[in-house]
């Protein structure tokens, strides 16, 4: 059964919506980013797993 509060790596609990949202927040509001996919991928440095869609409606 998939656990929707889990991450996909062992032991290691996913980020919260709202944890990703601050962090797009934080990103937008220190540098230029071109394209939701840039975003996605800075988002990933910081230990986010979204997809372009996420990030899409996150915004």
């Amino acid at each position: 059964m998939w656990n929707s509060t889990w991450s996909s790596r062992p032991h290691r609990p996913a980020m919260s919506k709202q944890e990703r949202q601050a962090a797009i927040l934080d990103i937008l509001r220190t540098q230029r980013v071109g394209s939701q996919d840039k975003l996605r991928k800075l988002l990933r440095r910081r230990g986010f797993q979204a997809t372009q869609a996420t990030v899409s409606r996150d915004l």
